[in-house]
């Protein structure tokens, strides 16, 4: 491998029990002796529980942070962003802990479909195995024009005009956000559903030339049609293709394509609406993600599952 390549690694941490898988997806970085350095934020009460310990366990020289609880991953990320200097990267890898999605059903350009912790180990599949990792940083080497990376199932696209209110907004105002810095003349824009990539740092210089801060995030609420960090997740795809580079996934090979495809018609399948009401009385989960989970089957409770807490 190419040691004379930088990476610059930023994660948010916000459910610190999702902090061991991304450990694991960073430490691949080490199996294959490249040069890296790892920034890390999270919100003050974590910070204040003594949660950096468990990053310094992973990196002794990890760069790690309090972020203002505002925009999600997207506010920390930029913070960081506007701190470093992108000129001694190569490569920006963007991670967070991306909580599961449960019983609920999402898609992605109506195409594949995801439940549970799918979403996140899709979007984690670039680093999650050693080997993908390998086959990513070759295809940068091979691929002058390839700007981002993420799996295929979560490169998402949005063309306008568009029926549904929300991604029309978003990549409307994506698009005008990327011309203030490129000008980028088109009628739809790509992105990484999600949000976790890997990309060329020099890509990105113009996403700090937009100089957000955090009081910019501090309405943002995902009921609001006006969500800035949903259309910003749009902007970092934009940014790429409007410098002329691609997004895509070198990694995945056809045959595991192939083999996805079952799970993700199955997901559809359950998110029929009378498939979910029959599959919510037989058997159930409630309680929010923070909660204490009870188990129902039949709507009788058979038993409560004590939500695991970081203890510092």
């Amino acid at each position: 491998m190419d040691m004379s390549e930088k990476i610059l690694v930023i994660v948010h941490v916000f459910y610190p029990e999702l902090w061991d898988e991304l450990a694991g997806c960073i430490s691949n970085l080490d199996k294959i002796n490249k040069n890296y350095d790892l920034y890390v934020t999270m919100p003050e009460s974590l910070y204040n529980q003594g949660f950096s310990e468990h990053i310094y366990k992973v990196n002794e020289k990890a760069n790690v942070s309090v972020s203002e609880n505002v925009g999600y991953d997207i506010w920390p990320f930029l913070k960081i962003l506007k701190q470093v200097d992108l000129d001694k990267y190569d490569y920006i890898i963007k991670l967070h802990t991306k909580r599961s999605m449960g019983s609920t059903v999402v898609s992605i350009r109506d195409k594949f479909f995801f439940m549970g912790s799918s979403w996140r180990n899709y979007l984690l599949s670039f680093i999650k195995d050693k080997p993908n990792l390998e086959s990513v940083f070759a295809a940068f080497k091979n691929d002058s024009k390839l700007g981002m990376v993420s799996n295929h199932k979560l490169i998402d696209i949005t063309k306008l005009p568009c029926k549904d209110e929300h991604f029309a907004f978003c990549a409307e105002n994506a698009i005008s956000v990327i011309n203030k810095v490129v000008s980028f003349d088109a009628n739809s824009i790509e992105f990484v559903g999600g949000s976790m990539f890997i990309c060329r740092s020099k890509l990105f210089k113009k996403l700090v030339e937009l100089d957000y801060n955090a009081v910019d995030f501090m309405q943002a609420k995902r009921d609001h049609i006006d969500d800035l960090p949903h259309i910003l997740e749009r902007v970092f795809g934009g940014l790429v293709t409007a410098q002329g580079y691609r997004i895509d996934d070198p990694f995945t090979k056809s045959f595991d394509r192939l083999l996805n495809v079952p799970y993700s018609y199955f997901c559809r399948f359950l998110s029929l609406r009378l498939v979910k009401k029959i599959t919510r009385f037989i058997f159930r989960v409630d309680g929010l993600y923070n909660e204490d989970k009870i188990i129902r089957v039949f709507k009788i409770k058979l038993f409560t599952v004590k939500r695991k807490q970081f203890k510092g």
